[in-house]
C-alpha cells in the first residue's frame, strides 16, 4: 500500500514537471511558466508555480526560445542590438538599424523640421547620412558635388569689377585701345552672366538630389 502511495506521488510529481514551459529570455534568465498565449507580438504566461496568480506579457523580442511542455522549442527572431535611448526611437531598413525621430518636412527654402527642431541643409544631409542608405548616400554625395561646384558662381564678382574697369579704360583710351578694352570688357560681362548662369542650373540641380533624398527617407524611415 506505502508503495502504491509513493508511485502515485511520483507519477503526480513527474507529470506536473513535464506539464511546465520553459521560457529562455535574451537575457539568458530562465522562467518556469505555464505558456498562455502567443500573439504577434507578445508572449502571454503565467508563472508555474503560482498558476492561479496574474497573468504575465512579455515582447517576444525580449524572448530567445521557449521550451514547451511537449518537448517543442520555438525560437524567435532577435531584433539588432541597439543602444537604449529615451529620446528615440527605432526601425529598420534592409536589417539596418536606425535612429528614427519624425518624418521630415520643409519649412521655407533653406530650413527643414526634423525631430522638432530646424536643420539646415548641412544637418539635413548629416541625418540622411545615419541611415547607411546606399540609394540615400548616393544622392547626398551627388548633392555636396553640385555645393562646391556653386563657388564657381562667385567668379561674378571679379568678372564685374574686370568689366567695368576694363569699361572705363576703353572710355578714356583711343580708338585702338578703345575697341580692345571694350571687347575685354564685354567677354568679362558675358563670363559674369555665365557664372550666374552657371550658378542657378548648379543650385537647381543640388535641390533636386536634396529633396529626392529627403523622400526616400519619408518613405523608408
Amino acid at each position: 500500500m506505502k508503495n502504491t502511495f509513493i508511485i502515485s506521488l511520483l507519477l503526480l510529481f513527474s507529470t506536473k514537471i513535464s506539464a511546465q514551459d520553459t521560457i529562455i529570455k535574451n537575457t539568458g534568465e530562465q522562467v518556469i511558466a505555464k505558456v498562455m498565449e502567443i500573439t504577434p507580438k507578445e508572449i502571454k504566461y503565467k508563472r508555474f508555480d503560482f498558476v492561479d496568480g496574474p497573468m504575465y506579457v512579455e515582447k517576444k523580442t525580449n524572448i530567445d526560445f521557449i521550451k514547451f511542455s511537449n518537448g517543442v522549442v520555438e525560437h524567435f527572431e532577435k531584433e539588432n542590438s541597439i543602444p537604449p535611448s529615451s529620446d528615440n526611437a527605432y526601425t529598420y531598413y534592409e536589417g539596418r538599424p536606425y535612429i528614427k525621430n519624425s518624418k521630415i518636412t520643409p519649412f521655407g527654402q533653406t530650413r527643414w523640421n526634423y525631430n522638432n527642431k530646424l536643420v539646415f541643409e548641412k544637418g539635413l544631409l548629416a541625418v540622411f547620412e545615419q541611415t547607411g542608405d546606399h540609394e540615400i548616400m548616393s544622392l547626398v554625395t551627388k548633392a555636396r558635388i553640385k555645393k562646391k561646384q556653386q563657388y564657381i558662381g562667385f567668379g561674378i564678382i571679379p568678372l564685374a569689377a574686370a568689366s567695368i574697369a576694363f569699361g572705363a579704360l576703353a572710355s578714356d583710351s583711343g580708338n585702338g585701345s578703345q575697341i580692345v578694352y571694350g571687347v575685354c570688357s564685354g567677354l568679362c560681362a558675358v563670363g559674369g552672366v555665365g557664372c550666374i548662369v552657371f550658378d542657378i542650373t548648379v543650385s537647381q540641380q543640388r535641390r533636386a538630389y536634396v529633396n529626392n533624398a529627403l523622400r526616400l527617407y519619408n518613405e523608408r524611415y
